[in-house]
């Protein structure tokens, strides 16, 4: 998959259903796929075993070769610079495009995502939904339970409006998984994800840490890094819960969804 692409970076606000893009800067990107085999064992990438989807290739490639990085509504991806300036859903929209077209166009056409838009989180939770449900969507695999998270799977969450623990002001958020899901305790696991955040996922977040990531609205760090939540499940391993830090404070006014981009 070595076609040339096109990627117009995004500005981004909120809209029903999906986020509003407006193109600001022109950058070429060389088609990337599945480079999982080589970048998932580069130098400080972890151990994540050998089932994993496309999008664990294309979230470890960015993160490799970012030079900067910030969390912005704003979305500006440079293949040129190496910089990474987006948000959750810009992440992995952008990330899907590269790495999963076919999922990334079905994700497009089956919410009627129109040229200029990125789904919301609320949208990609809906989507998950229909996968999930038994609804047959080219590029889309079911994920049954946490438990049966692999590399590479997406998954996304919206708020309620009375949801306490959220971070800030946030009205949902989507990662991609980097390794299996660890068990903590009975129905609760730990889970490292790729994302895009300006709140770190606790203190061994690698954000906290890399110069790339440069300071978001609230001053922190942030942009694409690495770091562990926590996923509470349900007796019949449906997700209840999230911990923005593993072992910390769960969100529970929230609904939640996972799949796997496949192709």
């Amino acid at each position: 998959m070595a076609s040339r692409r096109i990627h117009r970076a995004t500005r981004a606000r909120r809209a029903v259903g999906a986020i509003l893009v407006t193109t600001t800067l022109l950058a070429v990107v060389g088609g990337v796929s599945t480079a999982s085999a080589s970048l998932a064992t580069a130098a400080g990438s972890p151990n994540v075993g050998p089932a994993s989807g496309p999008m664990l290739g294309e979230g470890e490639r960015e993160y490799t070769t970012m030079v900067a990085t910030r969390y912005q509504h704003h979305n500006q991806e440079s293949e040129v610079d190496h910089s990474y300036y987006y948000d959750c859903v810009g992440f992995v929209s952008y990330a899907m495009s590269l790495a999963a077209p076919t999922a990334s166009n079905t994700t497009r056409d089956t919410l009627k995502i129109k040229k200029g838009y990125v789904p919301s989180p609320k949208s990609y939770v809906g989507l998950f939904g229909n996968v999930n449900g038994g609804a047959s969507l080219a590029g889309w695999a079911p994920v049954t339970s946490v438990a049966a998270l692999q590399p590479g799977d997406v998954v996304a969450w919206y708020y309620d409006s009375s949801a306490a623990s959220k971070p800030g002001s946030a009205s949902g958020h989507a990662v991609v998984i980097v390794g299996p899901p660890t068990p903590t305790e009975p129905g609760a696991y730990s889970v490292l994800v790729y994302d895009s955040t300006a709140t770190p996922h606790g203190a061994d977040d690698t954000r906290r840490t890399n110069p790339a990531n440069k300071a978001g609205p609230g001053g922190k760090p942030s942009g694409l890094g690495r770091g562990a939540i926590g996923i509470l499940a349900t007796s019949d391993g449906q997700i209840s819960a999230v911990q923005w830090s593993a072992g910390g404070s769960a969100v529970r006014s929230a609904h939640y969804g996972m799949a796997r981009p496949i192709a």
